[in-house]
């Protein structure tokens, strides 16, 4: 039994439209790991700066005791 004229548009429709609802989920699922990814990047970023900042400041402390220590001798 054939189907209707009408019905074979409907049917091809229903599964273009399953097929974009599956592709528009795969593209947000994307666009949020990338988003994720890129948010751990800036949190490694600012971690990295605020090592660097603190490695500064006692490198820096410790030449300047350094210094002091040897104007006393």
């Amino acid at each position: 039994m054939s189907q209707s004229p009408v019905c074979t548009p409907i049917d091809r429709l229903a599964e273009s439209r399953q097929l974009v609802i599956v592709i528009g989920a795969c593209l947000m699922f994307a666009a949020m790991t990338a988003w994720l990814v890129f948010l751990l990047m800036l949190l490694k970023s600012f971690i990295w700066n605020l090592y660097q900042a603190v490695l500064v400041t006692i490198l820096t402390e410790a030449e300047l005791t350094e210094q002091e220590d040897g104007r006393d001798n």
